[in-house]
């Protein structure tokens, strides 16, 4: 992820709405394991956060979302 910044994104995005997810969803989940699954969460975040970025990983992501750095897939139809 620390070359790629669409797979950063979109990793980091997913891992987010897991985290507010177990928020919403607690219920599910015994709250040790909940906690659990937060922290390993966290210690994913920090990991990815702290390792080096490469060039064009910086200039993608001063970019941002405001452009398409993606390739939208089509939907296949199926007989």
């Amino acid at each position: 992820m620390s070359k790629d910044w669409g797979s950063y994104y979109t990793s980091t995005a997913n891992l987010d709405k897991i985290r507010n997810g177990l928020d919403r969803h607690g219920p599910v989940f015994q709250p040790e394991d909940a906690q659990h699954i937060q922290e390993r969460i966290g210690q994913l975040l920090d990991a990815i956060e702290q390792a080096p970025k490469s060039l064009k990983w910086r200039a993608l992501a001063r970019i941002g979302t405001r452009m398409q750095w993606y390739i939208d897939v089509e939907e296949i139809e199926r007989a």
